[in-house]
């Protein structure tokens, strides 16, 4: 006989201040406050997203050919690392936040100078893709797990190969040190197993069982606790408890593929289900999701508290920043001066508003309103054989050029003498802008001054980056050349415009090199194109049309060795140490 039916009594309403879980309206309040998103685009799936462990903490994110580091304030792309040859993996910073140690496809492990972007240490050794590397908690060993099943321990300091551990008998995609000891490392394979390890006896400790392909281990705060992420769940083991399992994970709604532990115990999970959730340690409950539009492929937290990043598979990166009241109100300064500037902008651009003329590259001067449109659309070639002579400047780049006159747009002359005409339709010109003629009405209204376009700007939106920097370089002039030089690098396309040239196309852009390597503002930029071209054409250039850039490096060099010995009897005149 069944049992008698019961009513269900009411419950009570349930307190915000008691949710279930132990996660207070209190925290997940503060979760909330990262509202203000920020996403930037890359050239393919970003697999790594890691915050520097040194303030101001800004992000590296190992997407396509390619280590993008955003700008900690704004979280805007502000410069890449991109000298390797084939698809970039694992981007991660040494402690001190001083140096980058990625891998790569083609199996090199190289370590960059984040102040210059140069290649310190290149190391090889692996015989297959290299998918995770990271610098010990010294900064003076460096470990990477590749697709040949190893791990390999590298000595920074001599570029020594110290030992190579073989335990693994799949792809090895994941490896973290102990925040305790910078000798004992934790490394999961695609083979279902994590491996702890003393390296100062090349011992096993422990072998972990995950059940599924590791995708990401951590080891967490205080040495005691590994955390092994792969397949449907996350798992928490207690290295000192024997490895038993305390808890699973199991709260994403497909395969978990990252995680990453701030230093306040909080542990945040991104999966194939595009959600990040976080979790509180001490309850191992959510605390809070985040939902993305796309698969997660990688997760970081900043050390500060104030910013949370998904590297997603579409090749996004979104950074959320919490939002306090000191930062909204600096935010919308920010908006308002800008704002601000664009209006300054817009009316200085207004027909008859003086402008001064610009100077250009070995004191060639050019019209930039009166140039012709003609030829700035895609796939037009530049003619390089009448570019400027960079090598044997007639003046000097610093010297300031008389005045010459307005342009035609601002002389009051040029305007009588051009009446706008009523009812006049504005020619149509190769990549020109569809917008009315200058003096032209429009819908019986005041006139509106026409935008043109620069040939080399109509370039870049019609992407065509070779022909873009053919059409700046043939101006001759700096500031335009070194901006489409920079806008190649903030687009990861500075290979690709630089490619399949001879040395007679190469030779204006080498002087460029040579004439504008000394200049502050572009010393950095200068650098980097210049390891650009080495990498594709010092095999084929040789030592000739190299010669003028090795001699202004040479020059440089001479130039911070005597400021150094001058600061040095400075110091010692002073007494200072």
């Amino acid at each position: 006989m069944s049992a008698p039916f019961l009513p269900i009594a009411p419950r009570g309403r349930v307190r915000l201040d008691a949710l279930p879980g132990g996660t207070s309206a209190r925290q997940r309040g503060a979760w909330v406050a990262y509202r203000r998103v920020v996403p930037s685009s890359h050239d393919g799936p970003v697999s790594r997203v890691e915050f520097s462990p040194a303030e101001p903490h800004e992000a590296a994110v190992t997407a396509g050919t390619a280590v993008a580091l955003l700008d900690a304030g704004t979280s805007a792309v502000r410069r890449r690392v991109s000298r390797f040859k084939d698809i970039a993996r694992g981007g991660s910073y040494k402690p001190d936040g001083r140096l980058l140690v990625a891998g790569g496809d083609d199996g090199l492990v190289q370590v960059f100078d984040l102040a210059s972007r140069a290649i310190l240490r290149s190391f090889k050794g692996h015989k297959g893709a290299v998918h995770s590397t990271r610098f010990a908690s010294d900064g003076l060993r460096i470990l990477s797990g590749g697709d040949d099943a190893t791990v390999k321990v590298w000595d920074v300091p001599t570029s020594r190969l110290l030992t190579t551990l073989t335990d693994a008998t799949d792809y090895v995609r994941c490896q973290s040190p102990s925040p305790a000891s910078p000798h004992v490392w934790a490394v999961g394979s695609y083979d279902g197993h994590t491996r702890i390890y003393d390296l100062r006896t090349r011992a096993r400790i422990f072998d972990l069982a995950h059940g599924a392909q590791v995708d990401d281990v951590h080891l967490l705060p205080g040495g005691g606790l590994a955390l092994s992420v792969g397949g449907a769940d996350a798992r928490v083991w207690d290295l000192l408890g024997g490895g038993a399992v305390v808890t699973t994970l199991g709260s994403h709604a497909k395969a978990v593929t990252c995680a990453t532990v701030r230093a306040d115990g909080r542990l945040f999970t991104g999966g194939l289900d595009g959600a990040v959730k976080v979790h509180d340690v001490a309850t191992w409950e959510v605390a809070h999701t985040y939902f993305y539009g796309s698969q997660v492929l990688s997760v970081s937290a900043s050390a500060d508290g104030g910013r949370i990043a998904a590297g997603l598979v579409d090749g996004s990166c979104v950074v959320r920043h919490k939002d306090s009241g000191a930062a909204a109100a600096a935010a919308k300064a920010t908006a308002k001066a800008a704002k601000a500037g664009a209006a300054a902008a817009a009316a200085a651009r207004r027909p008859g508003v003086p402008r001064p003329s610009t100077t250009g590259i070995a004191g060639m001067e050019s019209d930039s309103d009166d140039e012709s449109d003609e030829g700035g659309g895609g796939g037009v070639r530049a003619d390089l054989t009448a570019l400027p002579n960079f090598l044997t400047p007639t003046k000097s780049p610093f010297t300031q050029t008389p005045f010459a006159g307005w342009g035609r747009a601002a002389d009051p002359a040029a305007a009588r003498a051009r009446p706008p005409g009523r009812g006049r339709r504005p020619a149509k010109r190769s990549g020109a802008s569809a917008l009315p003629d200058e003096g032209a009405k429009v819908g019986g209204g005041r006139a509106t001054p026409r935008v043109r376009l620069a040939p080399h700007d109509v370039a870049l939106r019609r992407y065509d980056w070779r022909g873009a920097l053919d059409l700046a370089l043939s101006t001759g002039k700096v500031p335009m050349a070194v901006g489409v030089l920079e806008e190649l690098s903030i687009v990861g396309r500075l290979g690709t415009a630089l490619e399949g040239r001879d040395e007679r196309q190469l030779r204006p852009l080498l002087g460029l090199l040579s004439s504008q390597l000394r200049v502050p503002d572009y010393a950095g930029l200068m650098v980097e194109v210049a390891g650009v071209l080495l990498d594709k054409y010092e095999e084929r250039l040789g030592s000739g049309p190299l010669q003028s850039l090795r001699k202004a490096v040479d020059r440089e060099v001479r130039v911070l060795r005597d400021v150094e010995e001058c600061l040095g009897m400075c110091q010692l005149m002073l007494g200072q140490p």
